[in-house]
């Protein structure tokens, strides 16, 4: 299957001018457009990343990682300056690169610049030019303040049309820990451009430089303003281009130093792997906490102090080895704790390296973990392909991880012809659905020449509660729905000794409306249960004979099946109700 669409490029032409001094080493700057749900990428960057590795000492690189074919966290930590200089090159498809400003050679492959076909002798061509320009750069990053310095020589004249200096944070390497969501099977991304500190246009050169010829430069950024995975991977990239044909004539990288104020520190980032619900009841998750050492002390151990709705805490002792401004994913051990509307997860860290904490800011972070609905235990699943059906895939697993039912393949179906399965489940349980599209672009057909067509996907229980709802304007790699099923459902027609009860709208959003009647004067307990059987709320009220109304505010329930019990003395109604908002 082919999504992306290319054209021919024209060969760039370089026209610095020089006299005949002694030219400078040259780096050969290599540029690369790549994307985490990329099929192609990932065929290409194995054999492309060797051939760079294997040319530390002559090659600068930095990659774009791109808004298409489909989801890359990575992008979406900068895609502004991603599309400018994807848009300055005016390539279209990925992976695509470039070295020293000119597209990588196309003669191997259909593809306009393909990473796989840069060759040693292209490097080493690149480097035999020279250049007429030294760049000396410094770099240190002191309590999050990025710091670039240093001093840009000319070695020989020299003249350029529209030259200007660009300088760039990148992260050398990222693991898929730390930016998951890609589907090409790639496990780490390296050169990954995070921030120019000198804006996408660059600063300003001189036009014309004699020998001896200087330009100083300084900037700075704040790190905090920059989404940065692993501290200890972050290198900066500087480079000479001249826009008129983007010929790159020097480039440099350097390691930044990594300092703080404090000698031992620790904090918490955020709280991960929560689960997208939980069910009513007794419940046990395994959260994850991302620490991170604010010390210049390595982060050997700590004490990570967790509890869940404010209940009972649990400590989990951290051991490691965590550079300064170094983050970590920690998997803590289960916790178990009883649900509610809203569950909040509390996670501090305390006593880095055995020590106090220098500064407490930032050593606690929370997450919440939702209520799941409850729905039934008959379930439609309604798939409407787009022109790749074969993407497409679904399971329902159980809250042990098993797998209880799966799609079927979806190769060979009709784009905009629906298919439903049905599914059905225990009792009782507790479940979550999840949809997969393996190109990473969702149901979104119609955004592609040649398919005018979007998908679309609905699961919904027999009563026509609706738990997940996709309707393929948008790209999704993955989706995951958390939900119960009901175990009252089987003794909603069994406590049926009262007169006919009348619930609407039903489902409901937020204000239920009762009506009943009574043949005399009673005193009745009105109770809503939620699926599992647990009273929401009870009142207890006199009615008068005759017509009767009760109303219920809903907008305090999550979305799920209810249950509406009128109690008397002469016996119960019971009638069920769906909240959906």
């Amino acid at each position: 299957m082919n999504k992306i669409y290319f054209f021919t490029l024209a060969v760039f032409c370089l026209f610095v001018t020089t006299t005949a001094n002694a030219q400078a080493a040259k780096l050969a700057f290599v540029e690369e457009f790549t994307q985490a749900s990329c099929g192609p990428c990932a065929g290409q960057n194995p054999a492309f990343d060797a051939l760079l590795d294997g040319n530390e000492e002559n090659v600068v690189v930095l990659k774009y990682q791109t808004v298409f074919p489909g989801f890359d966290p990575m992008n979406q930590d900068n895609p502004e300056e991603v599309e400018t200089r994807w848009d300055y090159y005016t390539f279209t498809g990925v992976p695509s690169g470039a070295v020293d400003g000119s597209s990588i050679a196309n003669d191997c492959s259909a593809y306009v610049g393909a990473p796989a076909c840069l060759s040693q002798a292209d490097i080493d061509e690149a480097v035999a030019v020279g250049s007429a320009f030294e760049i000396e750069m410094a770099g240190g990053i002191v309590d999050g303040i990025l710091t670039v310095t240093g001093t840009i020589t000319a070695v020989m004249d020299a003249e350029a049309t529209t030259p200007v200096f660009r300088v760039a944070m990148t992260e050398r390497t990222i693991s898929y820990d730390d930016a998951p969501g890609g589907n090409n099977g790639e496990t780490e991304y390296n050169h990954v451009m995070k921030k120019f500190l000198t804006g996408t246009a660059g600063d300003a050169l001189p036009t014309t430089w004699a020998s001896g010829d200087t330009f100083d430069f300084e900037y700075t950024l704040n790190t905090a303003d920059v989404n940065i995975y692993q501290f200890g991977q972050v290198r900066v990239v500087g480079f000479i281009q001249d826009d008129a044909n983007r010929y790159v004539h020097q480039a440099a990288t350097v390691n930044p130093d990594i300092t703080v104020s404090f000698t031992n520190n620790a904090g918490v980032v955020a709280v991960t792997e929560l689960p997208a619900g939980v069910c009513p009841g007794e419940s046990t998750i395994t959260p994850s906490a991302i620490i991170v050492n604010g010390g210049n002390e390595e982060l050997n151990t700590a004490d990570i102090v967790y509890s869940v709705n404010g209940g009972a805490e649990q400590t989990y002792i951290y051991t490691g080895s965590l550079a300064t401004l170094g983050q970590e994913t920690v998997l803590l051990d289960p916790i178990t704790f009883s649900s509610s509307e809203i569950n909040t997860v509390e996670v501090t860290i305390i006593n880095p390296n055995g020590q106090a904490d220098e500064d407490t800011v930032g050593d606690t972070a929370t997450g919440e973990v939702a209520l799941a609905p409850v729905a039934g235990t008959v379930f439609t699943v309604t798939l409407t392909p787009d022109c790749w059906g074969e993407e497409a895939s679904w399971e329902f697993v159980d809250d042990s991880g098993a797998v209880v039912a799966s799609s079927p393949s979806y190769a060979g179906t009709t784009a905009g012809e629906a298919i439903a399965e049905e599914v059905t489940l225990d009792f009782g349980g507790c479940y979550s659905f999840r949809y997969v599209d393996s190109y990473g672009d969702g149901l979104n057909g119609s955004q592609w020449n040649g398919c005018d067509i979007n998908g679309s996907l609905e699961v919904a229980d027999a009563e026509g509660f609706v738990i997940y709802d996709y309707d393929g304007s948008f790209d999704v790699a993955e989706a995951v729905s958390a939900f119960g099923t009901t175990s009252l459902e089987s003794a909603v027609e069994v406590l049926t000794s009262l007169d006919a009860l009348n619930l609407y709208p039903n489902p409901v959003s937020s204000e239920l409306n009762v009506d009943f009647s009574l043949a005399e004067n009673m005193e009745l307990n009105v109770t809503v249960l939620n699926a599992m059987g647990q009273v929401i709320e009870r009142n207890n009220s006199s009615f008068a004979a005759g017509a009767n109304y009760i109303n219920v505010n809903t907008a305090k329930y999550a979305n799920g099946i209810y249950f509406l019990q009128i109690e008397g003395q002469e016996g119960v109604k019971t009638a069920k109700f769906t909240v959906s908002k």
